[in-house]
């Protein structure tokens, strides 16, 4: 009876509940639910039109007999031969031009347009095609190789559709984002994806050096794309896509549009960018590194080297400083030091923490602007057979020429690496043949005989810190000893 009535029970709940989605009272499972997404189609309409084309071309000077395999001074072509082969002599230098394309985005009714500078960089002659099929030709009004931003202008007698820039420092991992360009020439191409992620600086692409702070995103990019718009969901510009990695699928990279927007005034008014600098190199704070100098974490940026009458020099910076704020901002990476002293404005002051020998400190700097070339290259030194080794480690008396070169007198002490054993410790933490050691952990180096004495008698499982000179300047590097 008891079976009865709860089986009568049972069908009288599964009857209430669909008379009750029936009538909408509840909703329905998970599983019979539609859902729509929406179109972009809308935001594209917005900003495709602003969207353009950048066709280039430009000169290249080439001698075709280095390209003759046999074409030596000392080679005599077989007179067999020559009937099979045009003497190499004959050839004459020859001039090539070679064409590139990429994409842009109108910024501005009068015609100004961002795209890369690795876009234009090489240009003799620039045409801009725009979504109407209308072509002008443009000119650059400035460029930026260190962000790869450039500015070109077309001059049109109407109006032209602009797209309205957004700010990127608003996106979050997540975002959904719009890519629009010409992808190997195919016009006006629209993908779509995410923000990967944000802040990328360790990144430089084909080998492009530079002040980078990279939106990451899954939306598609490939070769064509570069100079073009990433767009959020209102159809604001956000990025300026740049470069993509080309062996990974759904990795690429945007110029954060806030970047864009600071230089605009100045390629507008100067055709470049002035930026401010501290005047000092600087390295990663590796592991070993932050414990030889008792530091309690891998942080900050390393100073490696001070260079003479910079404003770094000038407000007391020295070689094994490790900043760990600039301007009231931390430096948690070696990388976000260059990013935030280059921005920061010629002339401003600014407090820069330090940590040195166990203590925290605080500077000012007045920045100074950032000259075009820092530095020179130095030649590697030559054998000698003064060598003492150990550890994998082969070093001997710096010859007067190298000491010259790199500025050292023979007060300052140190031995060169001769030979570096690849498998060892201090190759592995980037010791090379060639590199001036001058200080091993806190003390300094006056020849092979004291540098092997002061390296046998530090214990194993403790850290090496060695402080050398190489051929761009100077750095720190940390082994622990096995």
């Amino acid at each position: 009876m008891k079976l009865l009535e709860r089986s009568i029970n049972n069908r009288f709940l599964v009857f209430i509940n669909v008379i009750l989605i029936i009538t909408g009272c509840i909703a329905k499972p998970e599983s019979a639910r539609s859902v729509t997404l929406p179109s972009l189609n809308p935001i594209v309409k917005k900003v495709i039109p602003a969207v353009v084309n950048v066709k280039t071309s430009f000169v290249v000077e080439r001698n075709l007999n280095n390209y003759f395999p046999f074409n030596s001074p000392n080679f005599k072509m077989p007179e067999h031969f020559k009937r099979f082969f045009k003497q190499p002599g004959s050839r004459s230098p020859g001039k090539f031009r070679n064409r590139g394309v990429g994409s842009g985005v109108i910024i501005s009714k009068d015609g100004y347009i961002l795209t890369n500078n690795h876009v234009v960089e090489r240009a003799s002659d620039i045409k801009v095609k725009l979504n109407n099929n209308k072509e002008y030709n443009a000119k650059v009004i400035g460029k930026d190789p260190k962000t790869d931003i450039a500015l070109i202008k077309i001059n049109a007698k109407e109006e032209l559709p602009y797209a309205n820039l957004g700010d990127s420092s608003g996106l979050n991992i997540g975002d959904w984002v719009i890519a629009i360009g010409n992808p190997f020439g195919l016009s006006h191409t629209v993908t779509a994806g995410i923000v990967s992620a944000k802040g990328r600086k360790n990144v430089n692409p084909s080998g492009r050096q530079g002040y980078y702070n990279f939106i990451q995103t899954d939306a598609s990019i490939n070769p064509g794309n570069s100079g073009g718009p990433l767009i959020d969901m209102k159809g604001r510009v956000v990025g300026i896509n740049t470069a993509i990695i080309r062996t990974a699928q759904g990795i690429g990279f945007a110029i954060p549009i806030n970047l864009a927007k600071s230089l605009i005034p100045q390629l507008k008014s100067k055709g470049r960018v002035t930026r401010s600098w501290i005047g000092i190199r600087i390295q990663r704070v590796t592991g070993d590194l932050a414990k030889s100098f008792g530091l309690d974490s891998a942080k900050g940026a390393l100073v490696s080297d001070v260079i003479e009458g910079t404003p770094g020099h000038k407000a007391g910076l020295k070689a094994g400083d490790i900043i760990i704020k600039f301007d009231g901002k931390e430096i948690k990476d070696s990388s976000d030091l260059p990013w935030y002293a280059s921005m920061a404005g010629v002339g401003k002051k600014v407090e820069v923490e330090i940590f040195r020998k166990g203590k925290t400190k605080t500077l000012k700097i007045k920045l100074e602007e950032m000259p075009d070339h820092i530095g020179k290259k130095r030649r590697l030194p030559r054998k000698s057979a003064e060598e003492k080794g150990v550890l994998g480690i082969k070093v001997r008396n710096i010859p007067s020429e190298r000491r010259r070169s790199l500025g050292l007198d023979k007060k300052d002490g140190g031995v060169v690496v001769s030979g570096i054993d690849r498998s060892s410790r201090a190759y592995e933490a980037g010791l090379r043949r060639g590199y001036v050691i001058l200080r091993l952990n806190d003390e300094d180096i006056s020849g092979p005989e004291q540098f092997i004495k002061i390296l046998k008698s530090v214990k194993k499982g403790t850290i090496v810190r060695m402080f050398v000179k190489v051929r761009s300047g100077s750095m720190f590097l940390a082994f622990k000893k096995q």
